[in-house]
Parts: C-alpha cells; sequence; structure tokens
C-alpha cells in the first residue's frame, strides 16, 4: 500500500533474490497486511520487523542457532526501545539464553511482567513464529484493532506452543515516537 517507490525498489530486490516474494495490496492497515503476509510466506519461521525499526545484522542467525540447540515452536530476543525525541535507550530482554516449557511460560509472564520487563513478551517485532503452528491454529491478526493487536496475536500463539528460547542478546531496536499510535 505503499504510495511512493517502495514497491518498484522490492520488485527489483525480488529479482535477484527468490526468498523475496512482492505483494503489493491497497493500504487496509497493518494487520492486513500482515495476515496477508502470513498467507504469503513459504518459509518454516515467520518475523515481523515494522519500517522504522532495526534488527541486528546477525539476528536471523541467533535465532536460528539457538532454536536449533534448544529446540522451542518460537525464538525471542530482547530489545531496545528508544525514544526518538530524547534518543533514550530502554533495554528489555532475559537476562540468560533460556528455554521455558510449559507451565514455566505462565511463571514468566507473571514475573517479567512484576519486573517491568512484561513488554518483551507483547509485541511481534522481537520474535520468530514457526509458521506451521500458525497455519494448524489460523492465528491471525484481528484487523478491527489498531491497538493491541500484537498482544492478541501472541496470546493466540503461546496457547499452542509447549516451549520456546528466550535469547538474551538485544538484536531488535525498536522506536517510539511520541506521535504514533502506540504512544497514544
Amino acid at each position: 500500500g505503499s504510495t511512493d517507490n517502495t514497491y518498484q525498489l522490492c520488485r527489483q530486490y525480488a529479482k535477484s533474490n527468490p526468498y523475496i516474494n512482492v505483494v503489493h495490496v491497497e493500504n487496509q492497515g497493518v494487520s492486513h497486511a500482515r495476515n496477508i503476509g502470513i498467507e504469503a510466506a513459504k518459509g518454516e519461521w515467520i518475523q515481523f520487523i515494522d519500517v522504522d525499526d532495526i534488527s541486528h545484522q546477525d539476528m536471523f542467525l541467533t535465532f536460528y542457532e539457538n532454536l536449533i540447540q534448544m529446540g522451542g515452536d518460537l525464538a525471542v530476543c530482547g530489545c531496545v526501545r528508544r525514544n526518538v525525541e530524547t534518543k533514550e535507550d530502554t533495554l528489555c530482554g532475559p537476562e540468560k539464553n533460556t528455554l521455558v516449557c510449559g507451565t514455566d511460560i505462565i511463571q514468566l509472564f507473571k514475573r517479567m511482567k512484576m519486573e517491568q520487563r512484561y513488554w518483551i513478551l507483547d509485541y511481534i517485532w522481537n520474535k520468530w513464529y514457526k509458521k506451521e503452528v500458525i497455519e494448524r491454529y489460523h492465528i491471525r491478526f484481528t484487523e478491527k484493532l489498531s491497538l493491541g493487536e500484537d498482544f492478541v496475536f501472541n496470546t493466540q500463539y503461546f496457547q499452542h506452543i509447549s516451549s520456546f528460547v528466550m535469547i538474551s542478546k538485544f538484536l531488535y531496536k525498536y522506536e517510539v515516537h511520541m506521535d504514533g499510535l502506540a504512544s497514544r
């Protein structure tokens, strides 16, 4: 739904890289776009990256290596939350690499909420989701929501997994704009 030359640039990249699949639809909101992306995805894992955020160059390799080593149906990395106006960074993430299993998932949510680190599990952009789980349980974004849709998606996803990997490295920078939707 971009109105600039993004579509043409993406098509250029796709010509030289068979792993890039370009889909062009009229802008109907972020949840609709993500649902279209889920349908178009062909890989084993899905990650969502916002256009104004930055992922570390080793993010995908780190996710892959940790999932191979520890297993799990999801990978979650630490994040840097940057206030664009003040240039202040807040770090959020686990203290060490951890495989979280079964009822420990609920305990982790409780502990992270109490420690003011809960938001690492709320959002979608610092995670690798198993496409097979998303498809089997038809997990999608609620298109009527404009705030909190990530949390709803994650809640649905967490109901259907038995373990996930938490990675202590800060591999994703989420930029907070004071005039953005999340701030309002």
